[in-house]
């Protein structure tokens, strides 16, 4: 694996003070330039990598030794792990994203995040499949002609409730997305002229409203 010379690129200080914070390296890892911590240079370099191309983008992949056995690994969940030549043990079952907000080839610790997959579905955006509504958590009710609002909190679909108008039905959703995610849910870009802010969230939880 070739890597040119790391460009070094120093962090911002935090807005409130406080030391710097360490210094991020410009790299380019199978033909892609990413960023990554100076202090996980030396583990990334010494492996080989391989990008590969899917729906979601693409993966940056090596091979590592987790849990005693030989597996591949995508470049964030190795950083977040401390994966090295010596093998990692690693049973959280989690998963590694990226925080929203970062490039996409931002694999420095600041960008990622380990989490479960309920928490990895909370802050994911809304899936490209074709469906009746352009945001997260939103869909047309053919038998009402109105729009409902859901949410999947924990597996089980959590019935919202239905409203008039699509953008609605989305602050509903971005309103329980905050209460059960917390404030690092993913949240429709909604633009309304009355910007009322939807706070009343029903605590029931099923597919359809009640007749």
């Amino acid at each position: 694996m070739y890597l040119e010379t790391a460009k070094q690129y120093p962090y911002r200080l935090p807005e409130k003070g406080g030391e710097e914070l360490p210094m991020r390296l410009q790299i380019e890892l199978a033909g892609l330039t990413v960023f990554i911590d100076e202090v996980d240079f030396e583990r990334v370099a010494e492996k080989n990598w391989h990008a590969y191309e899917a729906k979601s983008g693409f993966l940056i992949q090596t091979r590592a030794r987790v849990n005693g056995r030989s597996v591949k690994i995508n470049l964030g969940r190795f950083i977040m792990l401390g994966c090295s030549s010596v093998g990692v043990e690693d049973d959280s079952n989690s998963v590694v994203i990226q925080k929203p907000g970062f490039a996409r080839f931002d694999f420095t610790r600041e960008a990622l995040m380990m989490c479960s997959m309920s928490e990895r579905q909370a802050t994911s955006t809304k899936r490209k499949a074709a469906t009746t509504s352009i945001y997260k958590g939103v869909s047309f009710a053919k038998r009402t002609g109105r729009w409902r609002a859901s949410i999947r909190p924990q597996g089980g679909s959590m019935y919202l409730g239905e409203f008039d108008s699509e953008a609605e039905a989305a602050l509903a959703y971005n309103a329980a997305a905050r209460k059960y995610f917390g404030e690092s849910a993913f949240q429709n870009d909604v633009a309304l002229e009355n910007k009322t802010r939807l706070n009343v969230i029903p605590e029931r939880s099923r597919e359809e409203p009640a007749a």
